[in-house]
């Protein structure tokens, strides 16, 4: 919007040069009515009248020479005009080159996720969910139960890949322990119980307390489902 700003305002001054009746030293210019403005003289703007107009009062000669007074006046913001022009064409063809066609196919890599474990619902599911979370994000803890009720409503049909997705550091360990969790088989169990013995209290008292989120609780918590607490350290 600030380059189109420029431009109009460029245009604007070049059409305003040319609005100007200007003498010219082979062809001076027609003596004005009685009453009207002198030639070259400013009209009077009031707030609805035009911004510019070319002058066509005098002979084909003087409007000729006005307009010819005018571009060279402006000779160099026209050039200007003329290569942002070419230039916003250049990048116009670029972004359409770019544009994806409306029946593009986009895959995201996340062979590594389903052969760590961390994947819900079968393989042959012919719909694949991948939720990209952060073990301290709110909205991710929202979305968690969703996800289990979609493959479990869809039986067979849908699958949920899970990818980390670390933002907020101090959700690290829990996401170093949930790959741990995977290797022993249990990454949805340890999953959906930390986030409501490990975020939940965190949450709770509005991320000022972030012990739940730290290696004790986490060992606790890998331990009330089920893990070996020392594999999982390891």
């Amino acid at each position: 919007m600030k380059l189109a700003s420029r431009l109009a305002l460029l245009a604007g001054l070049v059409l305003a040069g040319c609005a100007q009746p200007q003498a010219h030293p082979e062809h001076p210019a027609a003596p004005s009515p009685a009453g009207a403005p002198a030639a070259g003289a400013p009209a009077a703007s009031t707030p609805d009248a035009p911004v510019a107009k070319i002058d066509r009062s005098g002979s084909v000669e003087q409007q000729l020479a006005r307009l010819q007074d005018a571009y060279d006046r402006n000779v160099e913001a026209l050039d200007f005009l003329a290569k942002v022009y070419a230039q916003q064409k250049d990048r116009a063809a670029q972004e359409e080159r770019e544009e994806p066609a409306d029946d593009a196919v986009f895959a995201v890599d996340v062979t590594g996720d389903i052969r760590a474990g961390q994947v819900d619902g079968p393989a042959t599911a012919p719909v694949t969910i991948i939720k990209a979370f952060d073990f301290a994000c709110p909205f991710c803890q929202r979305m968690a139960p969703v996800m289990r009720e979609l493959v479990a409503e869809y039986k067979g049909k849908v699958r949920v890949v899970y990818t980390n997705l670390l933002i907020h550091p101090p959700a690290r360990p829990a996401h170093l322990a949930s790959c741990a969790a995977a290797k022993q088989g249990k990454y949805l169990a340890f999953k959906d119980a930390f986030w409501d013995q490990g975020f939940g209290p965190y949450a709770a008292s509005e991320g000022k307390d972030a012990s739940s989120l730290g290696e004790d609780n986490i060992l606790k918590i890998a331990k009330g489902v089920g893990l070996d607490p020392a594999k999982l350290k390891t």
